[in-house]
């Protein structure tokens, strides 16, 4: 598994409060079902062999609190892939 260095990405926060009070799907696979008495399901990513930048939006960059220059490098590309899953995502 690849390493990762930590970023300013790293110091991203989650507002987690949905899944908090939510109930989920107990099951964690992947794949089309049906979910009962569950108003979420927790899916890992699937891991893209080579993520590529397309559009990066500086307005959203700014609200994240996220300096430009963050969606040139290989972090971005990691995380925003699915590649990398940060804490609390």
């Amino acid at each position: 598994m690849k390493e990762f260095r930590l970023t300013q990405l790293d110091k991203l926060t989650f507002d987690n409060r949905f899944i908090e009070s939510l109930p989920p799907d107990p099951s964690r696979e992947n794949r089309r079902r049906t979910v009962k008495k569950a108003c979420f399901s927790f899916v890992d990513p699937t891991p893209v062999k080579q993520p590529r930048l397309v559009a990066c939006s500086r307005e959203m960059l700014q609200q994240l609190g996220l300096d430009e220059q963050v969606c040139h490098g290989d972090d971005f590309l990691q995380v925003f892939s699915g590649n990398r899953v940060l804490p609390g995502m």
